[in-house]
């Protein structure tokens, strides 16, 4: 089986990745990006990974915007 990059989900954010710990994803590794010393942690996509990221989102954006009505 070969993998591409869209097999993957990369994330940015230890807020994130403890959120989606809490979840119960763990991510497969962790690295450091050479060009901007970010840590960044990585996991296989999967459609469980990706309604709790677009969970992540909805409550980020909801924190952004100051609107309470989630």
């Amino acid at each position: 089986m070969m993998f591409t990059e869209k097999d993957f989900y990369l994330c940015y954010s230890a807020k994130m990745m403890h959120y989606l710990k809490d979840k119960g994803i763990k991510y497969l590794f962790s690295g450091k990006d050479i060009r901007t010393d970010r840590i960044f942690y990585v996991y296989y996509r999967c459609d469980k990974l990706m309604d709790i990221v677009h969970r992540w989102d909805e409550i980020v954006e909801t924190l952004e915007t100051g609107d309470s009505s989630n």
